[in-house]
């Protein structure tokens, strides 16, 4: 069991990385995007998307540069600002 001192001082350490990376401007916050859609497991995934009162399906197949996600719905890309998202279990 890890001490909840030692626990905060790795996240702190962490999120200090993670500032001092979008402190270099547009290099960093790329390098950012970059990292999270490489980490994204939604990305190329089946998923459906609730969003007020309509649910969609299709495959999440980017993260826009403003963080949104876009899924391809029916061969159209649909773009998800705020939704809620579920990943579908394939057969």
């Amino acid at each position: 069991k890890t001490p909840r001192p030692m626990l905060l001082a790795e996240i702190f350490r962490r999120f200090s990385g993670l500032l001092r990376t979008l402190e270099n401007g547009q290099a960093g916050k790329q390098k950012m995007l970059d990292t999270y859609r490489r980490r994204c497991d939604t990305l190329g995934r089946e998923v459906k998307v609730f969003q007020d009162d309509e649910v969609f399906q299709g495959t999440a197949t980017d993260i826009t540069d403003q963080g949104a996600l876009l899924v391809r719905v029916d061969g159209e890309e649909k773009l998800f600002a705020a939704a809620d998202v579920e990943h579908l279990r394939t057969a």
